[in-house]
Formats: C-alpha cells, sequence, structure tokens
C-alpha cells in the first residue's frame, strides 16, 4: 500500500514541489529587486534594508499564498487552537526564554543603549518568523502533504522531514553573506532539527501564529546573545564553533528529542484520525 501513495507523491508531487519554489524564488528575488531599484533613489542604512526585505518578501508570500487559494487553511486561527498549541510547544517557548534572560544578564550593558540597533533586532526577527513559518510550515510542509494520496504515520513523518530540510537548507544562502563554512553547515542542521521541532507543533495545532511566535522568541533570544557579546565573546565563539560541531550537539538531542515525544504513537494517530475526518485527503484521480 505504501509504494501505492510513493507512487502517487511522485505523480503529484512536482506540482506542489513548483508551487513552493514559486513561492521562495518569487518572494526572495522580487523583493530584492524592489529594494535594489529603491536604493538608487535613497540611501538606505542596512538595518532598514533588512526591514524593507523581510516586509516586501511577506507581502508577497501572502498574496501567493491567497494566489493558491491556501489562505484559509494556513492564516485561520482560533482560540482553542492557539491555546493547545501554545501548551504544546511550551518547552520550547521556555527554552527560548530563558535563553533571552541570560541573554539580557550576559550581554554587554552598551549593547541596549542602542535604542535603535535593539528595536530593529526585535523587527526583524518577528518578521523573519512570520515569513518562514508562512513558508515552510504554512505552504512547504501542507504542500508536501497534500502531495500524498492517503494520510498515514509514515507520510507525515516524510513531508515534515522534507520541509524541515528545505528550511535548513535555505540557510546555505549566508554564505553569500560571507559566513564560514563550518558556521553555516551548523545552522543549517540546527535550522533542520529546529524545523522537525515547529513542524511538529503546527502538525499538533494546526495554529500557524503559535509556531511563529516560537520561532520568533527562539531567533530574538539567538540574535540578542550574539549582539549583546563583547568583542573578546565574539572572537571566542567564533573559536570554538569552528573547532568543533559538538557544540550543536546539545541543541540537537533537545530539538530531536521534542519532536520525537511530540510525535509519539498515541498524538500521531490521533493527528492521521484528524485528518481523515476533516476531509482534506485529495482524492486519487
Amino acid at each position: 500500500m505504501y509504494r501505492v501513495e510513493e507512487r502517487m507523491f511522485k505523480e503529484q508531487a512536482y506540482r506542489y514541489f513548483l508551487f513552493g519554489i514559486l513561492a521562495i524564488a518569487v518572494s526572495f528575488f522580487l523583493s530584492d529587486w524592489i529594494l535594489w531599484e529603491m536604493a538608487k533613489h535613497a540611501n538606505l542604512s542596512g538595518d532598514i534594508r533588512e526591514i524593507l526585505g523581510e516586509v516586501f518578501r511577506l507581502a508577497i508570500l501572502i498574496a501567493i499564498i491567497f494566489a493558491g487559494h491556501m489562505q484559509s487553511r494556513i492564516l485561520a486561527s482560533d482560540r482553542e487552537s492557539f491555546a493547545h498549541g501554545l501548551l504544546t510547544g511550551l518547552p520550547i517557548l521556555a527554552i527560548a526564554i530563558a535563553q533571552l534572560v541570560l541573554s539580557f544578564i550576559q550581554a554587554d550593558p552598551g549593547y541596549f543603549s542602542h535604542t535603535e540597533l535593539v528595536v530593529s533586532t526585535i523587527t526583524i526577527y518577528t518578521l523573519t518568523g512570520i515569513f518562514e513559518e508562512l513558508l515552510f510550515r504554512g505552504v512547504v510542509l501542507n504542500a508536501f502533504q497534500d502531495a500524498f494520496a492517503k494520510k498515514r504515520a509514515k507520510t507525515i513523518w516524510v513531508s515534515l522531514i522534507l520541509s524541515a530540510l528545505a528550511f535548513g537548507l535555505m540557510h546555505l544562502t549566508n554564505l553569500a553573506s560571507g559566513q564560514d563554512g563550518v558556521g553555516t553547515l551548523m545552522q543549517v542542521i540546527e535550522a533542520s532539527a529546529a524545523g522537525l521541532c515547529f513542524g511538529a507543533v503546527y502538525l499538533r495545532c494546526r495554529n500557524i501564529w503559535v509556531v511563529v511566535i516560537l520561532h520568533a522568541m527562539t531567533d530574538l533570544s539567538q540574535s540578542i546573545g550574539t549582539n549583546g557579546q563583547t568583542a573578546v565573546d565574539v572572537q571566542n565563539t567564533n573559536v570554538n564553533a569552528a573547532s568543533s560541531i559538538l557544540s550543536i550537539l546539545p541543541s540537537l538531542v533537545i530539538l530531536l528529542g521534542l519532536t520525537l515525544f511530540l510525535l509519539r504513537r498515541s498524538k500521531m494517530e490521533a493527528i492521521v484520525e484528524e485528518k481523515r475526518e476533516d476531509g482534506v485527503e485529495p482524492r486519487q484521480a
């Protein structure tokens, strides 16, 4: 039976794959083109350019979601699913808050005197969280799931893994900004693991805004922790990160452990049954 589903996936997946590629390509390249045109007529700082880039990418992605008639499925929210999602993702939220508090404690005191820098950091990572979750959990994960003829635990796991890998591999673009190869590789691996965990929460609650909050809080805590370091701390961090990939093992263990716990057999069976009852399975040709 699974071979039949695999064949159906291969026959239909290209449509959803092309839709995901369209969403990524159009949102990134069109927003970059708009910024390039604006830079001809205005002197924009790096932070302003980054904020505008995120705004344009988000606006373009939302337009693509509406063009694909996926808005009711991706953007819908209600109090029950939101509360359930926050409770489900509470371990991730707690870790992010703890990291954020620790970052505030350990940060260089002078960092928080730069109000514009702090505000721009919060704005950028909030917009990034919204954009990346709408794209990779909203569009890509749902598209891969729709590509399967039947919804089973195996097909849901495959969809989750593929969407998480796409999320992780997207971070290879950081090489273009001058980031070193080892650091980028660790970011790809850690982002893929985070994508699994965020996807697990989304599958449990089906509320995209929950994972947006979890994603934004996670990125924000890491960003403030990095930007608030002293020059000596940054130098030491770079040396340690380049010396061994073992530095990300604790977070990988936590993220993968949470994913397996959130999608344990009893919960996965409930997800499969819920999909069947909602009638979201595509019809076979």
